[in-house]
């Protein structure tokens, strides 16, 4: 059993633009997938609207790319999933368009009692580099909303499965 298991962890991530960096970086700790309820990947605006449920006012205003509309992409996917932790994504991937800072990632969580995001200038990357700077910011996030997911007495003590530095 897992350090999520032991918690109660049913985690969802959405991901915008990041290849499923996530995803693929929490299978690769658990290969028998206890981290992940569901995992959703969309690389078009529609996607994100309709999906995920972000109004598409909000990405008109902030764009796709940003801190309102990541947190935006938490709480609607938290409306269409029974998971208790979500967790969003959004990146700017190379070649960057005119205009699009490359490397410019946002990471919301959302768990039952609260909302925590983070922006990250991960700068040009190769892929592979990418991919895991985006799996560490977003573990990085994930640590800190275990706080919201204690460990019941009696299951004793669980050494957690996400990496460090």
């Amino acid at each position: 059993m897992t350090a999520a298991a032991i918690r109660g962890i049913r985690l969802a991530l959405v991901e915008y633009r990041t290849g499923g960096a996530i995803a693929a970086g929490l299978g690769a700790i658990d290969t028998r997938g206890h981290w992940i309820d569901l995992a959703v990947t969309v690389n078009e605006r529609a996607a994100m609207e309709n999906l995920v449920g972000v109004a598409p006012a909000l990405i008109d205003a902030y764009g796709a790319v940003s801190r309102p509309v990541t947190l935006a992409m938490a709480e609607g996917f938290k409306a269409r999933t029974d998971a208790n932790l979500i967790l969003s994504a959004t990146v700017v991937a190379a070649p960057a368009a005119a205009g699009e800072e490359e490397g410019l990632l946002f990471l919301a969580a959302r768990s039952c009692t609260r909302s925590e995001s983070r922006g990250h200038h991960l700068g040009a990357l190769d892929s592979e580099d990418f991919q895991a700077r985006v799996a560490l910011a977003a573990f990085m996030l994930l640590e800190s909303m275990l706080e919201d997911f204690p460990i019941a007495s009696e299951q004793g003590a669980v050494v957690e499965l996400l990496p460090t530095r």
